[in-house]
């Protein structure tokens, strides 16, 4: 009677073990946040974004002070682009490096608007600025960066150093989870 006894409770508490197996599986409901987008970096141009994903237009019109980072996240408006960027010397704000940017950013939009977007002939943009500043950005991590993306990466930088300053600055170029370009003005 004692083994019996002991035989069901065993058998039950095995049959609970695997019912409780059982019912864990993957969630695949829309309205549940997904836990990969947790620790993600937001932009910090909008905090409430994550880089990366898709934002929208009206991020033009935010006006957020980000906060002082050796790395910093800007997202370029209705697209999945960032700049991940650190500036490792500040310049005055009327400086050839900025002229540089808008210029590039000028050179893209003319780009697109007269050829369309496409990919980035042989994977390199460069472009010469006054004082010997120069704008170099080639593909990276097996991707090819296009006009449009690297538009919006000018867009980016352009819109960040318009209100922070600008400077000689190293950044990466993403595209949705992708890092696509890299780059620097020196």
């Amino acid at each position: 009677m004692f083994s019996m006894k002991v035989i069901s409770t065993v058998t039950v508490a095995a049959l609970a073990l695997f019912t409780c197996f059982s019912f864990a599986r993957p969630t695949t409901s829309d309205t549940v946040p997904l836990l990969s987008t947790r620790g993600q970096p937001t932009c910090g141009n909008d905090p409430k974004i994550a880089a990366g994903t898709m934002t929208p237009s009206s991020l033009l019109d935010r006006d957020l002070v980000p906060r002082r980072a050796n790395r910093i996240f800007w997202c370029a408006p209705g697209s999945a682009t960032y700049v991940l960027f650190t500036i490792t010397y500040l310049v005055d704000p009327g400086s050839a490096v900025m002229n540089l940017v808008n210029a590039a950013f000028t050179t893209l939009m003319q780009h697109l608007q007269q050829t369309g977007d496409g990919l980035v002939q042989n994977g390199l943009f460069v472009m010469q600025g006054a004082n010997n500043v120069e704008l170099y950005v080639a593909n990276a991590n097996n991707h090819q960066q296009t006009y449009g993306v690297l538009a919006a990466a000018m867009w980016a930088l352009r819109n960040y150093m318009n209100r922070f300053g600008s400077g000689k600055v190293t950044f990466s170029v993403y595209d949705g989870a992708n890092q696509v370009a890299e780059g620097s003005i020196d």
